[in-house]
């Protein structure tokens, strides 16, 4: 389990616009924050948030297993959002996060259950492998149903929002 490369990582919108700053030229500044918005807080804050979640449902003792370690995975092969492992029991979470503005459609289950063998140590020989599906919109019918076939845990964005403020 790996966190993003440092390239990958954002460096925020105000220090590698600094000149823009500088000259005032904050509508100029402004273009490029909005235009970057949506990609920042999906790749960023809604993925952590959603780390956040399996953190405090663990907690709660409301996963299947309490994970020793949750993260996300980076690879060549295959990138998975949320990734919670207990290694002793050789059980695995994968969650994938969309922060879109269109529900998630079945494909996403499908592909991240596809990505399993990829992720999961020993292709998930032994292993007992837990999806969960984050969705800001929410989930197609055709998606609770594929989610349904594999007893995946789906969160939209009003449950993620409850069930973390009902850890304060």
């Amino acid at each position: 389990m790996t966190k993003a490369p440092k390239s990958v990582q954002s460096q925020g919108f105000t220090s590698p616009n600094l000149d823009l700053l500088e000259l005032g030229l904050v509508d100029e500044l402004w273009k490029i924050v909005s235009s970057q918005m949506r990609a920042f807080i999906g790749q960023h804050a809604f993925e952590d948030l959603c780390r956040e979640w399996v953190l405090t449902q663990a907690r709660a003792r409301r996963l299947p297993f309490h994970p020793q370690q949750v993260g996300s995975h980076w690879a060549a092969d295959a990138q998975v959002d949320v990734v919670a492992v207990n290694w002793r029991e050789k059980a695995i979470l994968l969650g994938e996060c969309k922060w879109g503005t269109e529900r998630m459609g079945r494909t996403v289950v499908r592909e991240l259950v596809a990505k399993a063998p990829l992720v999961v140590p020993d292709k998930g020989q032994d292993w007992s492998i837990h999806y969960t599906f984050f969705a800001r919109a929410g989930f197609t019918e055709a998606a609770q149903a594929e989610a349904d076939k594999y007893n995946a845990i789906l969160v939209d964005l009003a449950t993620l929002d409850r069930d973390l403020c009902q850890r304060t």
